[in-house]
C-alpha cells in the first residue's frame, strides 16, 4: 500500500480563518493543504488544477457561495466535500449543500474553548472522507 497524504483544498473568504485552518491541518502528517480558495468560483478552478482528495468549504462567500460551489463541483467531478460553516445545519445554504452531495457538515467554533475539539473532529472527518475516496492509496 502506498502511503500518501490526503490532499485538502480549503475554501473560505476569510483569509485569516483559511490560513489558521491550514496551519492546524498541516500539523497532521496524513494531510496536505494544497490550496486556499476565497470563493466558490476560484475553488472550481483550484479543484481542477490541484486535484484535491477532499475539499473543506465555508458557505457564506462572495462571488459564488459554498452551496452553489458544491452543486457545481459535484456535477463536474465528485470530490468529497465537507462543509465547515458558522451557519446552522438547517440553514437553506447548508441544506442545499448537503442535498447536492456534501459528505458532512461541521459548525465553525463559536468560542475559543471549542477550537481544539472542532480541529480534531474536522481532521477526523477529512481522513474519513479521504479513505472513502481511495482506501488503498491513502493511510
Amino acid at each position: 500500500m502506498e502511503n500518501r497524504k490526503i490532499k485538502v483544498l480549503l475554501v473560505d473568504d476569510c483569509l485569516a480563518m483559511a490560513v489558521a485552518l491550514s496551519a492546524l491541518l498541516s500539523q497532521n502528517h496524513h494531510l496536505q493543504v494544497v490550496g486556499l480558495a476565497q470563493h466558490g468560483r476560484q475553488a472550481l478552478e483550484f479543484a481542477e488544477t490541484m486535484s484535491p482528495d477532499v475539499i473543506v468549504t465555508d458557505l457564506e462567500m462572495p462571488v459564488m457561495n459554498g452551496a452553489e460551489f458544491v452543486v457545481r463541483q459535484m456535477s463536474e467531478r465528485a470530490i468529497p466535500i465537507l462543509v465547515f460553516s458558522g451557519l446552522e445545519l438547517d440553514d437553506p445554504l447548508a441544506a442545499k449543500a448537503m442535498a447536492a452531495g456534501a459528505v458532512d457538515f461541521l459548525r465553525k467554533p463559536a468560542r475559543s474553548e471549542e477550537v481544539s475539539v472542532q480541529q480534531e473532529l474536522l481532521q477526523s472527518k477529512i481522513m474519513e472522507a479521504g479513505r472513502q475516496l481511495s482506501p488503498n492509496s491513502i493511510l
